[in-house]
């Protein structure tokens, strides 16, 4: 396998992804006692959720498998236990105190889960690394942010504090200037639901 093949989608994958993008209709509420039976120790409202929630695309560089769960929070724990010698550990912190400012109701970045609304948003993310796209669903009762994840890169061209705190309060504002970089905070756990491009799914 071509090491320059990761990442990429086939085009069975990229299929997937456009059937995909069509809206989701809720799927049928579960027989409550299949769920009773299957899953005991989990409740049945979260199932359901997660059953009928939308479809979004997440992307990292761990494999996982359909049904597998991922975690919220992987980059606040990478940020947060780096500390300041993280390149984005200062940048996090500005962003996290103008959300307790301007916005506390809205879900931190630090303990979330990101996800992306579009499959060409998640393919391009980071596309200089060999990480996977991933289907993902969550659960709809769950807290989520929808931002413009391209006001970070704005904010670094800005030099006066009054300027990028401006820029911040714009995307805990949820104000969308480039609906191709748009990302959602989700203050949960991801399902997976398929793998859309890794090593065996080279480009065709």
């Amino acid at each position: 396998m071509n090491p320059d093949d990761i990442g990429k989608p086939s085009q069975a994958a990229l299929a997937m992804a456009q059937r995909l993008r069509q809206p989701t209709v809720p799927a049928a509420p579960p027989n409550p006692d299949e769920l009773s039976s299957a899953q005991p120790d989990a409740p049945a409202t979260t199932i359901e959720g997660i059953r009928s929630g939308f479809i979004y695309y997440h992307r990292t560089q761990p494999l996982y498998e359909p049904g597998d769960r991922i975690l919220p929070g992987m980059w606040g724990r990478l940020v947060l236990g780096t500390g300041p010698a993280h390149s984005s550990f200062y940048r996090e912190m500005v962003w996290e105190m103008v959300r307790c400012a301007v916005a506390p109701d809205a879900h931190s970045r630090l303990p979330a889960a990101f996800v992306f609304e579009e499959f060409d948003t998640a393919q391009a993310f980071r596309s200089d690394r060999p990480e996977y796209v991933y289907v993902v669903r969550f659960d709809a009762a769950l807290r989520t942010h929808r931002a413009d994840m391209s006001l970070i890169d704005v904010a670094t061209r800005h030099r006066s504090v009054a300027d990028v705190e401006a820029i911040v309060r714009r995307y805990w504002a949820g104000e969308i200037i480039d609906p191709k970089q748009v990302e959602v905070l989700v203050d949960g756990e991801l399902e997976v639901v398929a793998r859309l491009t890794g090593p065996d799914r080279p480009a065709a």
